[in-house]
C-alpha cells in the first residue's frame, strides 16, 4: 500500500486524477478493495476527488455493484469517483472460461451502461458522486478503436 499511497500523493501534488482499472474480472476484487481503502483517504467529501475506480458495464451486475459502491462511500464518508466504461475485454474473459460473467449481448451491455450512467447523473445532481464517462468510437465514426471521446 505504501507504493500506492506514494503514487496518490504524487498525483495529488501534480493536481492529476488517478484512474484505476482492472481489465480482468479475476483482478477486480483486489482493485476494488484497494480503491475503497485509498478513496477513504484521498476522496474526502467536499474536495475534488483524486482516485477514480473503473466500472465496466459489459459485466453482469454492473449496476448493482455501482449501487453497492455508492452506498459504501456514503456509509464510510468519502466521495466515490467513477470511470464508467462499456468495456472491451470480452474475448479475454471467454478465453479464461469466464463467459458467464459477461452481459449476454451488446444490447444488454448498452442497457447496463445507460442504467449506470443515469444513476451517476442522478447522484451528480445531488453533488456526491463525481464521474468520468468514457466511450469508444468506432472507426466508421472517424476515430480509432479505443479512443476516449466523452468526459463529464
Amino acid at each position: 500500500m505504501a507504493g500506492l499511497r506514494e503514487l496518490c500523493d504524487g498525483a495529488r501534488a501534480a493536481a492529476l486524477p488517478l484512474l484505476l482499472d482492472a481489465e480482468q474480472t479475476h483482478r477486480q476484487p483486489a482493485i476494488g478493495m484497494l480503491a475503497r481503502a485509498l478513496s477513504r483517504e484521498y476522496n474526502p467529501p467536499g474536495a475534488a476527488p483524486l482516485l477514480y475506480n473503473t466500472h465496466q458495464a459489459y459485466l453482469r451486475g454492473a449496476e448493482a455493484r455501482l449501487r453497492e459502491e455508492l452506498a459504501h462511500a456514503r456509509a464510510h464518508g468519502y466521495t466515490l469517483a467513477v470511470k464508467l466504461v462499456r468495456g472491451a475485454y470480452t474475448e479475454g474473459e471467454v478465453q479464461r472460461g469466464n463467459a458467464a460473467a459477461l452481459q449476454p449481448s451488446k444490447a444488454a451491455t448498452d442497457a447496463a451502461y445507460d442504467a449506470c450512467a443515469a444513476l451517476l447523473l442522478r447522484r451528480l445532481a445531488q453533488a456526491d458522486a463525481p464521474a468520468l464517462a468514457a466511450a469508444r468510437r468506432a472507426p466508421a465514426a472517424g476515430g480509432s478503436p479505443g479512443e476516449a471521446v466523452a468526459a463529464a
